[in-house]
C-alpha cells in the first residue's frame, strides 16, 4: 500500500475540515507537532488553519496544544492575537506549561480569553 505524500495528506484533512463545517460541526482541532510525518507534521497550525478559514463559515480552529518550550513567548502571543484577529475570532487554543516545580492547569479557551494559572 503506498503512503500518502505530505500534500496529500494536507488536502485529505482540509477537506474533511470543509465537510465538517457544512456538516454542523463546531470545532476542528489540530496538535501543533514537528516529529510525525507518518501522519502529517503540523509544525504550524495557523498556516493550516488560514487556508481552511477561506473554505469554510462557521467551524472554530482550535491548537491543543502548543510545545512551549519551541516557542519564544513574546512572539508565539503575538501570533496568536494577529491569527485571531485575521479569523474574525474563529481560534481557540490550549497549551501545557509543565514545568519543574510548577503545576499549570491546561486551559482550552478562546484566544481573547486566554490566561494561565501556574500554582506552586
Amino acid at each position: 500500500m503506498a503512503r500518502n505524500t505530505q500534500p496529500q495528506v494536507y488536502s485529505e484533512a482540509l477537506e474533511q475540515v470543509v465537510n465538517a463545517d457544512r456538516l454542523g460541526y463546531s470545532t476542528f482541532s489540530i496538535i501543533e507537532h514537528f516529529f510525525f510525518p507518518k501522519f502529517g507534521a503540523s509544525p504550524n497550525p495557523f498556516a493550516f488553519f488560514g487556508k481552511a478559514f477561506e473554505r469554510t463559515r462557521n467551524i472554530k480552529f482550535r491548537t491543543l496544544l502548543h510545545v512551549l518550550p519551541f516557542h519564544n513567548p513574546t512572539v508565539l502571543a503575538s501570533q496568536i492575537a494577529h491569527f485571531d484577529t485575521l479569523v474574525d475570532g474563529h481560534y481557540e487554543l490550549a497549551w501545557d506549561a509543565d514545568t519543574p516545580g510548577y503545576r499549570s492547569r491546561r486551559e482550552c479557551r478562546g484566544a481573547g480569553e486566554s490566561r494561565l494559572r501556574l500554582g506552586g
